[in-house]
């Protein structure tokens, strides 16, 4: 870390970087905090993911992919629901029904 601490201030060297000693001392959440406003501030808001959006890129590919296909198979499924309740689905079948009663 720092190479050097003359009169209590710690001196960085280019091999050891000044971000290892603010995770140190404020922790990773702040820092990533710290760094996602700023970067937000400089690029602009439509330039720069969301911090949420951020993290759930950090998540490794496989959990990933077991979470989209959760979510794939939860949408599959509200549309099977969402087309038996269809009330045009249910007037074509009960005048089927009456179709092939009148023949």
């Amino acid at each position: 870390m720092a190479f050097d601490a003359s009169r209590r201030k710690k001196t960085f060297d280019n091999i050891s970087d000044y971000h290892t000693f603010v995770l140190e001392t404020q922790g990773r959440e702040e820092y990533e905090t710290y760094i996602h406003n700023i970067k937000r501030k400089i690029f602009g808001l439509n330039f720069v993911k969301s911090k949420a959006e951020e993290q759930r890129l950090k998540i490794p590919l496989c959990s990933r992919l077991s979470i989209i296909i959760t979510q794939w198979e939860d949408r599959i499924n509200e549309l099977w629901e969402h087309e038996s309740t269809n009330p045009m689905e249910q007037q074509a079948k009960l005048c089927f029904k009456r179709n092939k009663n009148a023949i």
